[in-house]
């Protein structure tokens, strides 16, 4: 399901007339001779085919349905019109005019989202993120992607049409797309004039790229644990830099944060920034413990930090908190030894906390 941004208008003999502007779809009208329906959908309204209105098109690209009857319950001059790409017989929609990139109220489930920023150079944007797995799969061809817009998160989706902007490979593990001026904001534009990039999400279905799910962690540790836990047949979730939690355990619901340092000489002292880092891990597990948001939450750290007194301390006084501190030296195998005591701890009926030491 594609979704448009329509506009009411009213004709000076006082009709309401519905405006939407797509060439490929504006293509198929014209092929029906103008014949549509038009009924009530969730927030809006569903464009079909070969129904009892008459629809006209301008310019090769706008269409214009006349629905007085209908319309008139709608109080904003703007509503959202959902096109069913299947029933139309069309593989991509493509917007134009005022509205390049289409806009999507939510965004579709089991998608992968990544940090990335609009860089503008010589008056050009462009989206550009860092994805190791996909740019070794695009390192010698582009792909052609549609590009939809739900607030400040990009989906790319891969189309089969020459219309479709050029997703491509650079700088190594880098990607970058085209954006038109016209899909970003006054004050998005005001703020590339003056820094010249502005940090945005991207976000795409692994599925459409052909990017298995443990692709999506791209950092060593973190893969390496999620395939341990897999191939133990724990479900988890697609890697989302906005979840709080570097693995999500799906079914329990529980998260894994895995932070991988060693102490040092300052380290003694809580005010220490490296031990800090560790404090704060510990300390957000209890939060969203406390919280809810999780029913359980592992940190992994390297066994080295026990030897620091306040790391201890803190350990111990979280023990009943349902804040599990799993221990390791993250050498060969470390994995499969934290994967097995995660799922000793979640296979507990009563889920008591402990320290856990991995073989």
């Amino acid at each position: 399901m594609f979704q448009f941004k329509g506009r009411i208008r009213k004709t000076k003999w006082n009709s309401l007339v519905l405006v939407i502007y797509s060439k490929t779809l504006s293509d198929r009208v014209a092929e029906l001779n103008g014949q549509v329906a038009l009924e009530r959908f969730g927030d809006g309204l569903l464009l079909k085919p070969k129904g009892d209105l008459r629809a006209t098109v301008v310019v090769n690209k706008r269409i214009q349905i006349s629905a007085t009857r209908m319309l008139r319950s709608f109080s904003s001059s703007q509503i959202n019109v959902y096109v069913d790409k299947q029933m139309w017989r069309i593989k991509e929609i493509f917007l134009k005019g005022t509205d390049p990139v289409g806009i999507i109220d939510a965004l579709p489930e089991n998608i992968l989202i990544k940090r990335a920023a609009i860089v503008r150079t010589r008056n050009r944007y462009n989206l550009d993120f860092s994805f190791m797995a996909l740019a070794k799969k695009l390192s010698k061809k582009s792909l052609k992607c549609r590009i939809d817009r739900c607030q400040n998160t990009f989906l790319i989706n891969p189309c089969h049409s020459e219309k479709g902007r050029r997703l491509y490979a650079h700088s190594g593990k880098r990607l970058r797309i085209s954006l038109p001026r016209a899909a970003l904001s006054e004050q998005e534009l005001d703020v590339l004039s003056t820094r010249g990039r502005l940090p945005v999400f991207v976000g795409f279905d692994p599925m459409d790229l052909k990017i298995s799910q443990i692709d999506s962690y791209t950092v060593s540790e973190e893969k390496e644990l999620a395939a341990s836990l897999m191939s133990k047949g724990i479900r988890i979730g697609l890697k989302d830099i906005r979840e709080r939690g570097d693995i999500i355990l799906t079914d329990y619901p529980a998260a894994i944060e895995i932070h991988n340092s060693l102490p040092n000489e300052f380290s003694s002292s809580k005010h220490s920034i490296k031990a800090g880092q560790v404090r704060l891990r510990l300390l957000e597990g209890y939060y969203l413990v406390k919280s809810e948001r999780f029913d359980s939450y592992f940190v992994v750290i390297n066994r080295n930090w026990m030897k620091i007194n306040h790391i201890g301390e803190l350990v111990s006084e979280l023990r009943n908190a349902r804040v599990f501190t799993i221990l390791t030296g993250f050498d060969n195998g470390w994995s499969n030894g934290a994967s097995d005591e995660i799922l000793n701890i979640l296979g507990t009926s009563a889920l008591k906390n402990r320290c856990l030491q991995c073989k």
